[in-house]
């Protein structure tokens, strides 16, 4: 029997399938179940440990889901078992999305699978599931994970290929992706995100990294760095064209410090040239609608040339415009998590929605939400901070009426309602909400 770290599990034929999972863990793994990775390899993309991981594959595999790993000795194999053994992986896909892969483009039918799986449920899954990162990794490995992703869904990756209707599914996909890439592209960011799905790490989150640096002296160290490139922009932003030659002057060291120098101003020219990459690849993502990603790209410009001016202007234009898309992808992923009964990580996703773009839609689902967890007290904080700034908004108004009926305060919901009728007389749900409060007493 091998070890259970190196075993390669594989999936079985759909046909001998006992129940079809719905858990995002089991059809994340499932679909890296293609008999080239080891228990210990998916154990890593899904930041379980390896026993862990080990036991969910068990658990597939007594529904017939998996090929067994230690399958019991034979002396010989039946027509079905044959039949089984050669069958290939399979991507649990809907059948709408079956119809959708064709043999005759020029994306391998395994690769075709793998998009539509991924189109299909990349807003079930968590962002750390996605990018396989824990809310630990520094923005190197969230990085990494990126551009490995971008080598196979950007569609530029496809150009001048038949890919069919293959080019707009890969065009959705990777927008989605570039927006899950802005919920967790900072260490900050990370971290609440990490508080949201605390319960999905367990005992990773406390694994330290060997060698990891103190939170306080890393980012102590980036600013160091950042106010290092500030300077040296500020003072090379006009290098000339080419480091002029060296004039002998019989001294040695001259020589060298010109050299140094003329491979500082080298590295400088090439940051300056990283900027100007990111700012027009910006640009082309906004051509696009892809706010977050032109936001991303801005930056990183910002990032390598931070005096620049014009960077930050397009980056601040376009920024509150990939807030409200981050922001609507927290909404989306929490109301996901509502319907799936989690109300503590759909509480949390409102609030990230909320931070990210404050506005009425995003304060009427979080405070839903709060209503529904009991939580009236910060509800209604909210909503008297919200109709401060906006007294005219009846919305906000009933939900304020709701929140006084949920905390059995009749009284006080009787007078906000007294309000709304004197603003909107014949506004049903307040009319409603009269009738409820007058049949409980």
């Amino acid at each position: 029997m091998t070890s259970p770290e190196t075993q390669k599990p594989q999936l079985q034929d759909q046909k001998l399938w006992k129940k079809i999972p719905q858990d995002p863990i089991e059809l994340l793994i499932l679909s890296h179940c293609n008999g080239t990775k080891t228990v210990k390899d998916i154990s890593l993309i899904i930041a379980k440990s390896v026993a862990e991981t080990h036991q969910i594959i068990t658990r597939l595999e007594s529904l017939g889901v998996l090929k067994q790993l230690n399958p019991p000795e034979q002396k010989s194999s039946t027509p079905d078992q044959v039949k089984v053994k050669e069958s290939s992986t399979t991507k649990i896909i809907s059948e709408r999305d079956q119809r959708l892969i064709d043999h005759s483009l020029d994306i391998d039918v395994e690769l075709q699978k793998e998009i539509l799986f991924l189109k299909s449920h990349i807003n079930e899954l968590n962002p750390f599931e996605i990018f396989g990162i824990t809310p630990q990794s520094t923005d190197r490995d969230l990085k990494r994970s990126f551009q490995k992703m971008t080598l196979i869904y950007h569609p530029d990756r496809y150009f001048g290929k038949k890919i069919s209707h293959f080019k707009e599914i890969l065009t959705d996909l990777f927008k989605s992706i570039n927006e899950v890439y802005e919920l967790v592209n900072s260490d900050e960011k990370r971290a609440k995100l990490g508080e949201v799905y605390a319960d999905y790490f367990k005992k990773d989150n406390e694994m330290v990294a060997p060698g990891e640096m103190d939170p306080d002296k890393k980012d102590a160290r980036r600013r160091r760095i950042r106010d290092s490139i500030v300077k040296i922009t500020r003072e090379n932003s006009k290098l000339p064209a080419e480091v002029p030659p060296e004039k002998p002057t019989g001294i040695r060291e001259k020589p060298k410090k010109l050299e140094r120098l003329k491979f500082f101003e080298d590295g400088i020219r090439e940051r300056i040239n990283k900027a100007k990459i990111h700012f027009e690849e910006g640009k082309k993502q906004l051509g696009v609608k892809n706010y977050p990603g032109a936001a991303s790209h801005f930056n990183l410009a910002m990032t390598f040339d931070p005096e620049n001016e014009e960077y930050k202007k397009w980056h601040k234009d376009i920024s509150k415009q990939a807030s409200e898309v981050i922001s609507n992808t927290y909404l989306t992923r929490g109301t996901i998590e509502e319907n799936m009964g989690n109300g503590d990580r759909a509480l949390n996703l409102f609030k990230l929605a909320h931070e990210a773009n404050p506005s009425t839609q995003t304060v009427i689902k979080y405070v839903e939400c709060m209503i529904k967890m009991k939580k009236t007290s910060e509800a209604r904080d909210l909503l008297l901070e919200a109709i401060s700034k906006d007294e005219k908004c009846v919305d906000l108004k009933i939900l304020l009426v709701k929140t006084y009926i949920a905390a059995n305060l009749y009284n006080r919901a009787n007078s906000i309602l007294k309000e709304i009728l004197e603003q909107a007389p014949f506004n049903r749900e307040a009319k409603r909400l009269q009738k409820e409060i007058a049949d409980h007493h």
